[in-house]
């Protein structure tokens, strides 16, 4: 755990399995919790800490394990001098002659094959490889998103066009949940699965409860959207 006062709820954690692993209370923690979705879906995105140096092995078990399509990143790597993730991915593009680009985590081979930069986040591709099976998905950085407060009005807009992206893909690809980290797991991440929920709610009903949304996630995993003005940003 990155902080000792933010644990996953018992009820809605996600456990890890994976046949190379021993079942132990350890080699299935991780920690990450199944948020449930505007339309109740109990299982519709994970909202998960930030990997440490020494988790990235169980971050990536359990993106193989759920088949996330998508990755959404709501915090730099560093912030005010102190580090809020760990760099999980690779930091250049593979290339199989020269056999370089790729990281080795366990039993899973993660690989960048390419990344575009858009207003206010970077899109990477990753693909992963355990034995003769294969995943691809989406990386979501968004960078601009300062801890304990909301992205200026241009990065709202920013946001707002980024999450656009990741339902359309996730709704296409017809996978598991996208994987929601900020540093915590809990403040951004909160905020920005409250604005999708939101926005979701709006487009079917015209009305919105944003207290309900996150008294709801609440229930999942606590502490989501941590401060007043990310009650106000949602």
């Amino acid at each position: 755990n990155r902080y000792t006062n933010i644990l996953p709820n018992p009820r809605t954690r996600v456990r890890l399995e994976d046949e190379y692993e021993p079942w132990t209370s350890v080699s299935t923690y991780i920690n990450a919790n199944y948020i449930a979705g505007y339309s109740s879906q109990p299982r519709e995105y994970i909202a998960a800490m930030g990997p440490l140096d020494n988790t990235i092995e169980a971050f990536w078990r359990m993106v193989w394990m759920v088949k996330s399509p998508a990755i959404v990143m709501t915090t730099p790597m560093m912030e005010q001098g102190r580090v809020k993730c760990a760099r999980y991915w690779p930091t250049v593009r593979y290339n199989e002659a020269k056999k370089v680009g790729d990281r080795i985590y366990g039993h899973i081979s993660v690989a960048v094959c390419s990344g575009e930069q858009h207003p206010g986040y970077i899109l990477t591709h990753i693909r992963l490889r355990k034995g003769k099976e294969e995943q691809l998905l989406r990386h979501y950085w968004f960078q601009n998103w300062p801890d304990h407060g909301v992205p200026s009005a241009e990065g709202a807009h920013q946001v707002i066009a980024m999450m656009q992206n990741v339902r359309a893909f996730c709704e296409e690809q017809r996978q598991g949940p996208p994987i929601v980290h900020c540093s915590a797991g809990i403040g951004r991440t909160g905020t920005f699965i409250a604005i999708d929920q939101a926005v979701r709610c709006l487009e079917e009903t015209g009305e919105v409860d944003c207290l309900q949304i996150v008294a709801n996630m609440r229930k999942h995993r606590g502490g989501m959207v941590q401060h007043p003005q990310q009650y106000e940003f949602i």
